[in-house]
């Protein structure tokens, strides 16, 4: 689980880092909020995964857990390689996977934008959609990892996890930065779940 839950919050650190750069501050009740926000997001995943799993045999659960993790981990490292070869280093800061569609792109590749009225804080609805953005990637891991017996201490991990990193990147991100992180950090999530993949086999 501690593997899962690290992989879920590399993304916080590395927008910790870029707001830390850009001067961006986060109030007390909006990292509460994120931390609110990318939890429940874990725990709808776990619960649609428990779902599934009635339908399907220990095994054919373990199995199909095990194969979406790969899946996903295999998808992360690809779209983050693509968007390492595409975008500058400032962008690739925290833009190491594609999201789909519009605003998420945007944030993800210049997390700045997620400070829509350009006051320099994100304020409670700001980061009702930061923490949405956070979040997304607990949606598809936690749904295979709960095929595979994931805890429900998962979902609290989650949250305090991706509160602890976004905090640490905003706190420290100028000495993050100069360590170069974001060179190799866009690999991590991926061949977490990858190893958590291989791991279950």
């Amino acid at each position: 689980m501690s593997a899962l839950v690290l992989a879920l919050s590399i993304d916080a650190l590395l927008v910790g880092i870029a707001y830390s750069l850009r001067e961006i501050k986060l109030s007390p009740a909006a990292y509460l909020l994120v931390g609110l926000i990318t939890g429940g997001l874990m725990s709808l995943a776990i619960l649609a995964g428990k779902l599934g799993g009635t339908f399907l045999t220990e095994t054919q659960g373990n199995l199909l857990g095990t194969y979406l993790l790969l899946g996903v981990g295999l998808w992360q490292l690809a779209q983050g390689w693509q968007q390492k070869l595409a975008n500058s280093p400032e962008e690739q800061l925290v833009s190491f996977r594609l999201k789909p569609l519009g605003v998420v792109v945007q944030i993800l590749r210049d997390p700045a934008l997620a400070d829509l009225n350009r006051s320099g804080t994100i304020d409670l609805k700001e980061a009702l959609l930061l923490g949405y953005v956070l979040g997304q990637d607990a949606l598809g891991a936690g749904f295979a990892a709960a095929l595979t017996s994931l805890s429900l201490w998962a979902v609290p991990a989650t949250g305090i996890s991706a509160v602890g990193m976004l905090y640490l990147g905003c706190a420290l991100g100028g000495k993050l930065e100069r360590l170069k992180l974001s060179n190799w950090l866009w690999a991590a999530p991926g061949l977490i779940l990858i190893a958590l993949g291989l791991w279950k086999l």
